[in-house]
């Protein structure tokens, strides 16, 4: 499969039936080697409903996914499964945050540019409106690895939004849409983005003055650049929440500001972990960015530095989906090549003895 790791989702009402659902598919695929772990994991994505128990099995391989897969079935943890802890699931949707991290690097996204079509075209979607006045493509210096990441703060601007935008909408295309958003800097205009308070132009306009400003552009002595655009644009009503990444409280009708975005972009907020506050509220978190968050537990990323970024991604969607959080597991399998549906074991339904009360036959009275 392109990407190298492929997701094995299974479900059971409870966790005996979780194992016993996996040691039917293990012993099922031990005695038949023929069907390929894509198309495996394919028709477990396509055919199979979810029940409140899940794990998920990550894999490259054959044996890898079948150790996992064994291991499940035993109830031994194993380094490539993901399930279920017991814990009530997080109720609403998930939460997005838009945070850099460790700021952009050469090369990334192009793991999932060159695995999702739906990340590719919304990333270049995005790197073709920043593409007006610069000398080379905002796409090619990203997936390229050139030097103007570290250099040039419109190009690491300009390659973080869009890397944001196209994140979200991966997740969106498996179903995962946020109930709330957050973003520090950049990512707080992308936040903005897609709660819907900019259009594509005009957040990228104010990415693009902002980045002006980062470098002492002579036409934005004093950030009259950040102020003009700021006049230029238009705000509208946010269709999610988005929630202050200094506070934890919604931003409400400020969203909408311009004065709260030019004291934002004049003294962004320094980097920190989400408030605890909006982490104990509505449904889970995950995080957008190239880089680790600090928060305790750590918030689960959907891209990891150092990490192959197919593997990461099925990772997040796999500690959202066990959390509770319905995902479109198909999604994953888009565009792959000659998949197929396989035949695989049914559900294994928990069988149990029930005894009928035995009861004496009724008398009738004599009148």
């Amino acid at each position: 499969m392109p990407g190298g790791v492929v997701p094995w989702v299974v479900s059971g009402r409870d966790a005996a039936a979780l194992r016993e659902q996996a040691s039917a598919l293990a012993a099922r695929l031990t005695a038949d080697p023929g069907p390929a772990p894509v198309d495996v994991g394919w028709s477990l994505a396509a055919t199979r409903s979810a029940f409140e128990c899940r794990a998920v099995v990550l894999g490259q391989h054959r044996e890898e996914l079948l150790a996992g897969l064994t291991a499940l079935a035993r109830g031994e943890p194993h380094h490539g499964v993901i399930v279920s802890d017991g814990a009530p699931a997080a109720a609403g949707k998930p939460a997005f945050a838009l945070d850099c991290g460790d700021g952009p690097y050469p090369g990334m996204g192009a793991g999932l540019h060159a695995r999702f079509p739906v990340f590719a075209d919304a990333f270049d979607e995005v790197c073709a409106v920043f593409d007006a006045g610069l000398e080379r493509s905002v796409r090619r210096a990203v997936l390229d690895g050139g030097p103007e990441l570290p250099d040039r703060p419109r190009y690491a601007r300009a390659a973080l939004f869009a890397l944001y935008t196209a994140l979200a909408r991966l997740l969106e295309s498996a179903g995962v849409r946020p109930g709330r958003v957050t973003g520090r800097d950049t990512g707080e205009i992308a936040a903005a983005h897609l709660a819907g308070v900019l259009d594509l132009p005009d957040a990228c306009a104010l990415v693009t003055a902002l980045a002006a400003a980062d470098a002492g552009d002579t036409r934005d002595t004093g950030g009259e650049g950040v102020r003009e655009t700021l006049g230029a644009v238009t705000f509208r009503k946010a269709s999610v929440p988005v929630v202050d990444v200094r506070t934890g409280e919604p931003l409400g009708a400020d969203v909408a500001a311009p004065e709260h975005w030019l004291e934002r972009l004049q003294r962004p907020a320094q980097d920190r972990p989400i408030p605890a506050q909006a982490l104990a509220e509505g449904g889970p978190w995950v995080r957008l960015g190239p880089g680790p968050g600090a928060e305790a537990p750590p918030v689960p990323a959907v891209l990891e530095r150092g990490q192959p970024e197919v593997r990461a991604l099925c990772r997040a969607l796999a500690l959202l989906h066990t959390g509770g959080t319905a995902v479109d597991w198909s999604a994953v399998f888009d565009g792959v090549p000659g998949r197929r549906t396989v035949a695989l074991p049914t559900y294994a339904f928990q069988r149990r003895r029930y005894w009928l009360e035995e009861r004496a036959p009724a008398v009738r009275s004599r009148h």
